[in-house]
């Protein structure tokens, strides 16, 4: 830790973080009593799908990058020429700990924005499943840019799972597409059906 305020800007970001973490559920439970009045029914239960959906999604993310960080770690130590030390300043670690964690947590929660516009009818099921090829590319080209070691191990490893929820959410988007496709035709239907003949 260099620097004059060093210990003391550290304490601050600690307590800062700590006090979001903890405190979580009473403004997010505030944000919900604010946003909730304006919203339909439909509406209302859509937000509570996205979040029951999201909070498990991005603890996924973020416990995927959590468990890789002691092998990401060990990796970029060796890189250190054998005859010199390596001093990691606590506050470095700590912003590229928190960020490794972060990223992977809301790249988990992706699949389930591309979901929610297939929900919303933005986008169709066969147009997110379309340029696979290109997802999966730029999935592991994600992956291999903000993974910290470049090892091909731990790439394919949080690409995986990301691969397994875009293709997830390209499936429940095509059986939704089907369902409402199945909706429309009964609506026309009954609006076209034709009344029993009157009696001449």
């Amino acid at each position: 830790m260099n620097g004059l305020i060093g210990p003391f800007t550290l304490q601050l970001k600690v307590a800062f973080i700590t006090g979001i973490l903890i405190s979580a559920p009473i403004w997010l439970y505030q944000i919900w009593s604010f946003i909730t009045p304006a919203l339909h029914k439909r509406e209302r239960r859509f937000a509570i799908f996205f979040v029951g959906v999201a909070t498990p999604l991005f603890t996924l993310g973020a416990t995927c990058a959590y468990l890789i960080l002691p092998h990401a770690v060990k990796i970029l130590l060796g890189f250190t020429p054998s005859d010199l030390g390596n001093l990691i300043r606590f506050d470095e670690y700590l912003d590229f700990v928190l960020r490794l964690i972060l990223l992977f947590g809301i790249a988990f929660v992706l699949p389930l924005f591309l979901l929610s516009l297939n929900i919303l009818g933005l986008v169709s099921g066969r147009s997110l499943l379309k340029p696979w090829r290109l997802a999966v590319f730029l999935i592991f080209l994600f992956t291999a840019a903000f993974t910290p070691t470049p090892d091909p191990i731990t790439m394919t490893v949080l690409a995986i799972p990301l691969c397994i929820l875009y293709f997830t959410a390209g499936i429940i988007a095509l059986l939704i597409d089907r369902k409402r496709s199945k909706r429309s035709v009964n609506q026309s239907l009954n609006a076209t059906a034709i009344d029993p003949a009157e009696p001449i």
